[in-house]
């Protein structure tokens, strides 16, 4: 990529080029985003997902989903709510490089920058070194 990153309007375009269309999907998008960009931790869906995939290094939708069940957050979801959440952020963790996705599994990039601040921000950035 030939894009000067330097250029702060050239890198907005570049991230708002990679801005999902789905409505729930951008929503989620947006506020890893600003909240990472805040030094604040992304929602509870997005830290139960990352958590998930962070610890298995590969996790499958029906391992976040039964984390999401299960009460890994602050309170267990209904299984419709945690499969909805879980497609959504399949998607976005693949969109943002934060992991790749095949079919229904996610693998943890490990050179993801988004993921190397989430666990600065989580205080987990010595555990995973």
């Amino acid at each position: 990529m030939d894009d000067d990153l330097s250029d702060t309007a050239r890198l907005k375009e570049i991230v708002l080029a990679q801005r999902p269309a789905q409505k729930k999907i951008a929503e989620k998008f947006d506020n890893i985003l600003c909240n990472i960009a805040s030094g604040r931790l992304p929602s509870v869906y997005t830290m139960v997902a990352y958590n998930v995939v962070k610890a298995k290094g590969t996790a499958t939708s029906a391992d976040i989903v039964a984390a999401m069940t299960g009460g890994a957050g602050p309170k267990a979801y209904s299984i419709g709510t945690a499969r909805s959440q879980t497609g959504q952020l399949m998607a976005l963790f693949d969109t943002l490089k934060i992991a790749k996705r095949s079919g229904n599994t996610l693998t943890l990039n490990p050179n993801s920058t988004l993921a190397a601040a989430i666990d600065r921000l989580a205080g987990a950035g010595d555990a995973a070194s």
